[in-house]
């Protein structure tokens, strides 16, 4: 069993789950691995150190699972602003199949957070039991983390969205605001939807 989340290794595992879209088990599976890593590597860490704590007999038989949740790490890291070195690996690591929504649903996506002032954060945690659709100008969607919070949203740019969400069936509760791809029940990660909206941005700017 993998040990239980700890401080030091939290922000790592939050951000494996909510940036890379992996399971809570499964991060707390590489952050364990790291960590056995960082324990046997001095405060700053080296190329020579890495090389060493690789040849643990322990980690020899799954030298390639621990390279590449330490390189996981090392990606995590460089976000945060700081640079450590990598583990040589020759696994290759599984890219999810995460592609970026539509041309016009990026649109629809960005001008809903843009005018209903909701942090983008939120939009991996909603699903289609938090909208309200209403017959005026606007719809509404309940934040799940703010009892009594409410967003107002453009409802030209929400039926865009829902159309492309739920297709010609009805509305599932349960299926996410934005999931993968469409009729799907599994919620884009915040990485794929920052990723749409940026790209959306792009294409209106050239």
């Amino acid at each position: 069993m993998p040990k239980s989340k700890l401080a030091d290794l939290s922000p790592f595992q939050d951000w494996l789950v909510s940036e890379c879209a992996l399971s809570t088990r499964t991060a707390s599976v590489y952050a364990s691995r790291v960590r056995s890593i960082l324990r046997d590597c001095p405060s700053s860490v080296s190329e020579t150190a890495l090389q060493t704590a690789m040849k643990d007999p322990k980690r020899f038989n799954s030298a390639s699972s621990h390279a590449v949740s330490w390189n996981r790490f090392v990606d995590f890291i460089k976000v945060r602003g700081g640079d450590i070195p990598r583990i040589q690996c020759h696994r290759r690591v599984r890219v999810l199949p995460v592609r970026n929504l539509p041309e016009d649903v990026s649109r629809a996506l960005q001008t809903v957070i843009a005018q209903s002032r909701m942090r983008i954060k939120l939009i991996p945690h909603l699903q289609w039991s938090h909208i309200r659709a209403t017959q005026g100008h606007a719809w509404e969607i309940r934040d799940p983390e703010r009892a009594g919070l409410f967003y107002t949203c453009p409802a030209p740019e929400m039926r865009i969205i829902c159309d492309w969400a739920n297709g010609i069936d009805d509305i599932v509760q349960d299926r996410p605001f934005i999931p993968c791809q469409p009729l799907g029940m599994k919620a884009m990660p915040l990485a794929a939807v920052k990723r749409s909206i940026a790209g959306y941005k792009h294409i209106r700017q050239q």
